[in-house]
Formats: C-alpha cells, structure tokens, sequence
C-alpha cells in the first residue's frame, strides 16, 4: 500500500505534463497518482470528482495536486515528515513558523 495518495481532477488535461513531471522527480517514491479527466461541461463537479478519487485512493496521507502546478522535488518526502496522524494542510511553498 502506497503512503501518499496524490489526487488531481483537471478539465485540462494537456497540463497534466507538468505535475506528471515534477512527480517522476520526488525524492519520496512511495505514492500511487490518482486522475479524474472531464472536459468542461455543466456535468463535471470538481467536489464529486474529487470524492471519486478519494473512495479509489490506497495512501494513508491524501494531497490533493491541481493540473499544471509545479512542486519542489522534496515535497512529498516533507509531507511524510510533517505529517503527524492528523488532518493538515500543507501550502507547496515556504511555511511559516
């Protein structure tokens, strides 16, 4: 069973690449990636969508990546340490504090 779950729902999956390859680089490699891929549409929810990958997900830690963004090659190994059994939110960037 993977650690992490990383979830994405996008409507623009030509972005994609760009996540796809700043996960291929993670130092941390103990994680499944989830995809959700609509076209825009009245009928594509980004809440249902995201509870789809949710209910599919194997991880004990969910982090929840948008298309087209780009993480620090260390990002999922700081998530694993700073992870501490509860609910959190990490922003991508420097954390205060």
């Amino acid at each position: 069973m993977p650690k992490i779950t990383v979830v994405t729902a996008t409507i623009r999956p030509q972005y994609l690449n760009l996540t796809y390859e700043c996960l291929k680089k993670q130092t941390f490699k103990d994680f499944e990636w989830l995809i959700d891929i609509d076209f825009p549409s009245d009928k594509f929810l980004l809440p249902k969508a995201m509870n789809r990958l949710i209910k599919r997900s194997k991880g004990e830690i969910i982090v929840h990546l948008q298309d087209c963004i780009e993480i620090p090659d260390n990002f999922l190994e700081t998530v694993v340490k700073e992870y501490d059994g509860s609910f959190t939110t990490y922003p991508v960037g420097k954390r205060n504090g």
